[in-house]
């Protein structure tokens, strides 16, 4: 594995645990609906990113075959659904704030 892999890898993760930090403690502090949603959504995420950080990579080596396929593929369809539950979230935040400062 090159350093551009692990560099490009490591940013990621980095940053799907900062919106996962960020939305447990939206959720610590306000417990409503659009914030479960976010910590759902971004905590799939969080776990995609750890499995192709960690994971992926010894899966392509030990040869890719037809198991290995449908892994990544039902982790690519949990995923999508991780950043559709987390966009819901967000959408309700927004339109939550939105219509409190009017």
């Amino acid at each position: 594995m090159d350093a551009k892999y692990i560099i490009i890898n490591a940013l990621s993760l980095i940053a799907n645990l900062v919106i996962f930090i960020a939305s447990v403690l939206l959720l610590t502090r306000k417990g409503k609906t659009e914030a479960v949603l976010l910590t759902i959504g971004s905590g799939i995420e969080l776990l995609r990113s750890v499995f192709f950080t960690f994971f992926y990579s010894a899966m392509i080596r030990s040869g890719f075959n037809d198991g290995t396929g449908k892994i990544i593929d039902a982790i690519s369809y949990g995923s999508m659904l991780g950043y559709f539950i987390f966009a819901a979230g967000f959408v309700m935040l927004v339109f939550n704030q939105t219509n409190r400062s009017k």
